[in-house]
């Protein structure tokens, strides 16, 4: 659950898109938030939500880059023999 707390200092910022649907649910509940002097605050779940991705896609990537290399080894193994057939 997002929490609501004071404004802070500036962090790092990343930018991302969203239905106009859900994006008008936001803005409704940040503009009530100011007014009330408070601030709607996702950073901690976002992080943690984020942070499980970077985990995720790091792992995709290795898993590609193992896959890549293994197919390049084969297709070299494979001309060497060809070559040593010919």
């Amino acid at each position: 659950m997002a929490q609501i707390t004071r404004k802070k200092c500036a962090r790092h910022r990343i930018e991302f898109s969203m239905r106009p649907e859900l994006h008008k649910i936001y803005t409704s509940y940040r503009e009530r938030a100011k007014s009330l002097g408070l601030e709607i605050d996702f950073k901690r779940n976002f992080e943690q939500w984020f942070e499980g991705q970077l985990e995720q896609l790091g792992q995709e990537l290795e898993d590609i880059a193992i896959d890549q290399s293994n197919k390049e080894k084969i297709s070299a193994v494979q001309k060497s023999s060809t070559n040593f057939s010919s």
